[in-house]
């Protein structure tokens, strides 16, 4: 094959590969990043435990399967400086507003953790006089959080005790009135009160250097220097190569060896010498 239509060739490819990594990289940079941290830390009533979590978006819902969160607080994936590594958390409900959790697709969102819904659902499986607690997922983020609840005891309707003696001489018709029957109405219970806004102190990270990822960028920069190292064969590159490297101290280390290759090196050399005089 004609050497100029093959390095052609290697270059149109490489310029294909190179053109199509930075598309592919200038594509996901406009996506959302994948880990909670970026954007925001781990709030400071983060209650964290020794369980472990992935960091990535949407990640607060793996903590559901470590059981249930204590009262008025929700599961939640942070990092833990402490041990460099992300674990699971007891973090406040709807901890952080509109920023709660990060949604694999638009972002920071809020969790939407319904605390009257669940107080509803606690109150229908205890007795009057009973307490209980109930826990249930979030409706945005599916984080567990749980509430409690407590049902008054129910008032007992008065009867009237003892039979009268006295016979009336003209009877009397009483109208009978209703009686009014108290309904026992459900407390208030109090939710615990958010905590004021807070601004998360972000720890500064470098850049994502990946064009695409890393594994991505390993087998697309292998398949380039793949190229590149057949081009540089085909043209007699690696010979040049060879020279630069003998004639610039390779012949002092690697001469010293008593191989048939060098000593055939050495000799063409010597034979080349012996001819121009």
């Amino acid at each position: 094959m004609n050497k100029k239509i093959l390095v052609t060739a290697m270059v149109v490819i490489m310029l294909l590969l190179g053109i199509a990594a930075v598309l592919i990289g200038i594509r996901l940079a406009t996506l959302p990043t994948t880990t909670p941290l970026d954007g925001k830390a781990a709030p400071p009533s983060a209650e964290f435990t020794n369980n472990p979590c992935s960091g990535q978006c949407e990640s607060g819902a793996e903590c559901n399967s470590f059981g249930n969160p204590p009262v008025g607080k929700m599961w939640s994936c942070w990092y833990n400086s402490s041990v460099g590594a992300y674990r699971c958390a007891y973090d406040d409900y709807n901890s952080g507003g509109s920023s709660c959790y990060y949604d694999c697709s638009s972002g920071w969102q809020p969790c939407g953790c319904d605390w009257n819904a669940c107080v509803d659902a606690c109150l229908d499986k205890i007795g009057p006089g009973e307490s209980g607690k109930h826990t249930m997922p979030c409706d945005n983020c599916g984080q567990k959080f749980t509430c409690d609840c407590e049902k008054p005891q129910a008032s007992p309707t008065p009867t009237p005790t003892g039979t009268p003696t006295a016979t009336p001489t003209t009877p009397v018709t009483a109208t009978p009135t209703t009686p009014v029957t108290t309904t026992p109405t459900r407390p208030v219970t109090a939710t615990p009160s958010k905590r004021p806004s807070e601004t998360p102190t972000v720890t500064p990270t470098l850049p994502t250097t990946a064009l695409i990822s890393d594994k991505a960028d390993m087998v697309l920069f292998g398949a380039m220097l793949m190229v590149l190292g057949i081009g540089f064969y085909r043209v007699g590159m690696f010979n040049l190569i060879e020279r630069m490297f003998w004639y610039f101290g390779g012949k002092a280390v690697l001469g010293k060896y008593n191989t048939k290759y060098f000593n055939e090196k050495i000799n063409a050399e010597r034979e080349d010498f012996e001819e121009k005089f």
